[in-house]
């Protein structure tokens, strides 16, 4: 009787620890469990994170892949032996039209073009600074465009591991620079026409104030000298100078008899300022014109 009940009594004990084991367990399972729980919810929250980065990536792809082909310029990355990484259209005067990837630059270029396009490709890889370049291409039917390309570094750990080269056809700011200049240079030689043109009819003014003085009139025109105004050359014959009434109107071989009378000398010298202001008149329209091309 006795042995029957501590072996009872041994087997609850038995039973007691086995369940204290079970329940030990099961709090450790849970606590895995809900550990598991939060290992796949922070996975969740990477993979969709993830998930958003790669479509902003794609987004970002595509938005770049659409400005490089669609932009007026022309792209090229080159690596350190010269051979294209990537490059968005051909360059103008090239025949190939195939894909260039991979290849070294010297086959897409014009051969005179190789050594200034080498040297600022090299110049870029020592120096981590960006080069400038200016070249002019002839095409096959005789017409000629004007490049302006400008190589940038591509710096990858402190280390320059590509150049970027883009290449902009300037030919139209070229052409319209040209003419810019050669419509500055009309602008200059009307202006300095007129300028010629005010000091002739200064010196005409100055003729007739010395006639209204021999003729006892009083001095019809105000020809005083800005103090701030350049001295500019007199185109008359000075009054002191005048035998009688003879007045010669600046280089034309336009003359005044001896033996005209006062009103003849009025009428001629009334006569040569309408022509002055005729041609004053004709250089203002012109310098007009040439302002509304600028424009």
């Amino acid at each position: 009787m006795d042995n029957s009940y501590h072996d009872l009594l041994h087997q609850q004990e038995t039973l007691r620890q086995q369940n204290i084991n079970i329940i030990k367990k099961s709090v450790e399972l849970s606590d895995v469990k809900r550990q598991l729980e939060d290992r796949n919810y922070e996975l969740e929250l990477s993979r969709k994170k993830l998930e958003e980065a790669l479509t902003s990536l794609r987004e970002s792809q595509n938005t770049l892949s659409s400005v490089l082909e669609n932009s007026p310029d022309i792209i090229v990355s080159v690596d350190r032996e010269h051979r294209i990484i990537y490059m968005n259209r051909s360059l103008p005067g090239s025949r190939d039209t195939g894909d260039v990837v991979g290849r070294h630059l010297c086959e897409i270029i014009q051969p005179r073009h190789h050594d200034s396009f080498h040297s600022a490709i090299e110049k870029v890889f020592a120096s981590a600074r960006s080069s400038h370049l200016e070249s002019r291409i002839e095409l096959e039917n005789d017409a000629v465009i004007h490049l302006d390309s400008r190589f940038g570094p591509c710096i990858d750990s402190g280390e320059v591991i590509s150049v970027v080269i883009i290449s902009t056809d300037v030919s139209e700011r070229k052409r319209i620079a040209g003419q810019l200049e050669r419509t500055y240079d009309t602008m200059d030689r009307i202006n300095h026409f007129l300028v010629g043109r005010e000091a002739r009819n200064m010196s005409l003014k100055r003729e007739i104030n010395v006639l209204h003085i021999e003729l006892g009139r009083p001095v019809k025109y105000d020809v005083t000298p800005d103090e701030n105004s350049e001295s500019r050359p007199s185109f008359g014959i000075a009054p002191d100078n005048l035998p009688g009434h003879e007045l010669v109107v600046d280089r034309d071989n336009v003359s005044i008899p001896e033996d005209a009378d006062a009103r003849t000398v009025i009428r001629l010298q009334r006569d040569a300022l309408m022509n002055l202001l005729y041609d004053a008149n004709v250089s203002r329209n012109a310098l007009i014109k040439a302002n509304k091309r600028l424009e």
